[in-house]
Order: C-alpha cells, then sequence, then structure tokens
C-alpha cells in the first residue's frame, strides 16, 4: 500500500523506490504506520539506516537546507 501510496517513487530523492522507510524508526519507538512510512530506495533507505531524518539530512551532503525543507514538507503533509 506504501509503494502504490508513493508511486514507487522515494521520498528522499525522487528516484525509483521499491522499499518501506519508517520516518521515525522503528528502533527509535516508530511505529509502522500508514503516517509513518514513505517509499524509499534501496540507496536512501541504506543511508538513512535508523536514523531520525534530521541526522540523515544533516549527513548527507546531497541535500541542501532548502532541498531539505521541500522534503520534510512533502513527507510530513502525507496522509
Amino acid at each position: 500500500m506504501i509503494l502504490s501510496r508513493d508511486k514507487n517513487v522515494c521520498a528522499y530523492c525522487g528516484n525509483y523506490g521499491e522499499t518501506i522507510d519508517h520516518i521515525v524508526p522503528r528502533s527509535q519507538g516508530g511505529l509502522s504506520l500508514f503516517s509513518n512510512c514513505v517509499c524509499c530506495c534501496k540507496r536512501c533507505n541504506s543511508e538513512k539506516g535508523n536514523r531520525f531524518l534530521s541526522e540523515f539530512f544533516n549527513d548527507i551532503s546531497r541535500f541542501d537546507e532548502e532541498t531539505e525543507n521541500e522534503l520534510l514538507t512533502r513527507i510530513l503533509g502525507r496522509t
């Protein structure tokens, strides 16, 4: 359902997504809820790991502040 909802587009980079990522990682108390899951490509899912979005964005050089704000708005605005 998540992949279909997100049209197989990675929430973080916009490439083809074939995995599901927990926005708040399960290891950090995140639940497997529709609102906490997004479609994600293997690369971004691997790079994000069990980190929070802010940690992920800070550590990945391909995300500048403007891109981070756009992504957060898009991701957190999902229903």
